[in-house]
């Protein structure tokens, strides 16, 4: 085991060992938007890329001294964890990944740029920097329409309405992508307790711990990168790389519609229940965080109503309608929203290195917006369609990140690197079954392409 020095909770950021009880008893802690989920995610796992990526708008002086206040010693002074990092492949997968965070004259630039942004909206609407980051009122008012909207027609599905059974996949994918991808990511409120609350709002995805494990842990660290990224592997299982043909769009639709009810909704928490109970390998990432009871909870619920109790108030035929198409039509919507932006010709998907050193530089080589200068493809997404301003700095809110495209395309300008663009929906669908097509050498031309930028 670990020896006896070790604290109870412990994380790595760089190779300084974080005491997670001091990061919750100090007042940082108890302010801090993620709250404890934060600090259940990263406990007994290297959390340096995580860290510095939730914290692009921090000072550097300010990240610096809160690390002292919290850090124990260094990976060195523990012998037994010195092993276990050697041992344990999720740990030996990212440890040592600290050059990831090293700041370019790009990344130097578009921190201060967003800093300078938000500190401006700060003074005009007389508030702390963090609170002008998150959701606006304007927003809260968005989000309460469209759950009220969810509700009425959760209610007219449950009453066997075809009104309710046509638009339960479609509103309920608007309250969701506008409410829970924020949340999840402490963007939408500087409370922890309401972006934890917010996040269960995720049920037609995920459990908290689900996504965060999958989405937070491992995408947004490491994305695209082969064995890291959980979220960018899945086409490798579905398309031969060395066949060098087109998958039929059968084969496509199959798996769009399966994605979400299938994938994530049995095969994943599958997957994290036995990773969870040691039943079955660790990831690249390292080991899953422990089962939460709510979390837990809310998957069970969530399958009880929506996947078995039309059977039993419709019976066999009608159940089937009402399970089989909002699940469908909820995963091609969900599909369409996040596959656009890493998958594709472009960025080329999953790779074995990452682009650049620094993880600014990677995220605006391996991510693209969708028309980002649309307001319906905007409300279709959930600010999705900006994925790029979202993964440089995920922890603000979408409401925000029309605003920071500007930013972002001029800072990529004049350091001559990538913001790779569509123009909608359709654009980015073609380049999605591009990349699924694509031969090697072309995917290795582009990635070098990248890489130079």
């Amino acid at each position: 085991g670990l020896t006896q020095c070790l604290p109870r909770r412990w994380t790595l950021v760089g190779r300084k060992v974080v005491d997670l009880d001091r990061v919750a008893s100090g007042p940082m802690g108890k302010a801090h938007p993620g709250g404890s989920a934060v600090l259940r995610q990263v406990e007994g796992r290297d959390a340096t890329v995580l860290f510095h990526s939730v914290h692009a708008l921090a000072r550097d002086d300010v990240l610096a001294q809160w690390i002292r206040l919290c850090t124990v010693g260094l990976v060195d002074d523990f012998p037994d964890l010195l092993e276990k990092i050697r041992t344990d492949r999720g740990l030996a997968a990212t440890f040592n990944e600290d050059s990831f965070v090293s700041s370019s004259p790009f990344a130097q630039e578009v921190r201060m740029r967003v800093r300078e942004y938000f500190s401006a909206q700060a003074t005009a609407q007389g508030v702390s920097m963090r609170e002008a980051m998150k959701a606006p009122t304007a927003k809260w008012c968005l989000v309460v329409v469209l759950w009220v909207a969810f509700v009425i027609v959760f209610l007219s599905w449950l009453c066997g309405q075809w009104f309710g059974l046509l638009l339960l996949p479609i509103i309920g994918s608007l309250a969701t992508f506008h409410t829970f991808h924020d949340a999840s990511h402490g963007a939408f409120s500087s409370r922890a307790w309401v972006n934890e609350l917010l996040t269960f709002l995720g049920f037609l995805i995920a459990s908290p711990t689900e996504w965060r494990w999958q989405h937070i842990i491992g995408h947004h660290s490491f994305t695209n990168i082969k064995g890291l990224d959980p979220d960018s592997k899945h086409t490798s299982r579905w398309v031969d790389a060395d066949e060098h043909t087109r998958p039929s769009m059968k084969l496509v639709l199959v798996v769009w519609g399966l994605a979400v009810p299938v994938g994530l909704h049995v095969l994943g928490t599958c997957r994290l229940i036995a990773r969870s109970l040691r039943l079955h390998g660790e990831e690249g990432t390292g080991p899953p965080p422990p089962l939460v009871f709510s979390s837990l909870m809310a998957s069970i619920v969530h399958r009880l109503v929506f996947y078995v109790l039309p059977f039993y108030r419709f019976g066999f035929l009608w159940g089937s309608l009402w399970v089989v198409y909002p699940s469908v039509v909820f995963s091609f919507m969900f599909m369409l929203n996040t596959q656009l932006a890493h998958l594709n010709d472009e960025t080329e998907g999953e790779t074995s290195t990452r682009r650049s050193d620094c993880w600014y530089t990677h995220q605006a080589a391996t991510t693209a917006d969708f028309a980002p200068g649309s307001r319906l493809h905007w409300f279709m997404s959930g600010g999705l369609n900006l994925q790029v301003e979202h993964h440089l700095f995920p922890t603000v809110d979408h409401w925000h990140l029309p605003a920071l495209r500007s930013i972002v395309e001029h800072t990529c300008t004049k350091y001559g690197l990538p913001l790779y663009t569509f123009d909608g929906y359709l654009c980015g669908l073609r380049s999605h079954i591009r990349h699924l097509s694509c031969e090697p050498s072309d995917a290795a031309q582009r990635a070098g392409t990248a890489g130079a930028g």
